[in-house]
């Protein structure tokens, strides 16, 4: 397999899908095997980061991004974005 990269998203659902549709229709192809390979994890779940900014009694998305980034390493991507 090519190498592939890793979108971390679902901060915002409809940001990611953007993010990911404006990065397909920007990358100069021919036909589909000329997009790249990636992964993208929609992780909804994460706590909302501006309640965090505001009031750090809320919870925290970094737990759960930092497990985001422990479990996809293990496949070797080339890199990770943020889709939010």
């Amino acid at each position: 397999m090519k190498k592939i990269f890793t979108i971390l998203g679902g901060m915002g659902t409809l940001a990611t899908e953007s993010f990911v549709r404006v990065l397909d229709e920007r990358t100069p192809t021919h036909k589909d095997q000329d997009y790249f390979d990636y992964l993208v994890v929609n992780h909804a779940s994460v706590p909302d980061r501006t309640s965090w900014i505001l009031d750090h009694n809320q919870p925290s998305p970094l737990p759960p991004l930092l497990e985001d980034i422990e479990q996809q390493s293990q496949l070797k991507p080339a890199f990770f974005c943020l889709g939010m």
